[in-house]
C-alpha cells in the first residue's frame, strides 16, 4: 500500500471511529429520556448528559443500541462479514455484558432478546434465503 492508499485507509478509519463515537454520545444523551413524551422533552429539552432518568443509569451510559453497534464493529474488525461470528458476540453481550459501560445489560427490546435468544439456541445466524422469501 502506498502513502496515498495508507493515507486514505486512515481517513476512513477516522470517519468510522467519529461516526460510532457520534452514534454513542447520541445514545447517551438519549438514554436517560427514552420512553418520554415530546411534550416533556419541549418542557425539559436535552443539552447535555443527564444522569438516571428512565433506566436509573449514570450520565454517560450508552444503550442496547451501541453496545450492539461495537459488537459488530469488533466483529467486522476481527472476522470480516462473519454471521456466525456476529451472532456470538450478540450472544455474549445478552450474557456477559460485553461491550456495555458498567458491566450490566439494563435494557433490551422484545424483538432483540428473541432474536438473540434464538441465536443462542442454536438457530442459523444468516439461513439461506430464497427469493420467495423476500
Amino acid at each position: 500500500m502506498n502513502g496515498i492508499q495508507s493515507s486514505r485507509v486512515d481517513d476512513q478509519v477516522v470517519a468510522i471511529e467519529a461516526g460510532m463515537l457520534g452514534c454513542m454520545v447520541g445514545d447517551a444523551l438519549g438514554v436517560p429520556v427514552d420512553f418520554t413524551s415530546r411534550d416533556s422533552r419541549r418542557e425539559s429539552a436535552v443539552t447535555g448528559m443527564r444522569a438516571y432518568g428512565t433506566h436509573h443509569q449514570p450520565a454517560g451510559t450508552w444503550s442496547d443500541d451501541s453496545s450492539l453497534m461495537l459488537c459488530l464493529a469488533d466483529s467486522f474488525a476481527s472476522a470480516g462479514v462473519d454471521y456466525q461470528d456476529q451472532a456470538s458476540r450478540f450472544v455474549a453481550w445478552m450474557q456477559d455484558a460485553v461491550w456495555t459501560p458498567d458491566e450490566e445489560v439494563f435494557d433490551i427490546g422484545y424483538a432483540t432478546r428473541e432474536a438473540i435468544s434464538r441465536l443462542e439456541a442454536g438457530v442459523e445466524a444468516m439461513p439461506q434465503l430464497h427469493l420467495h422469501d423476500n
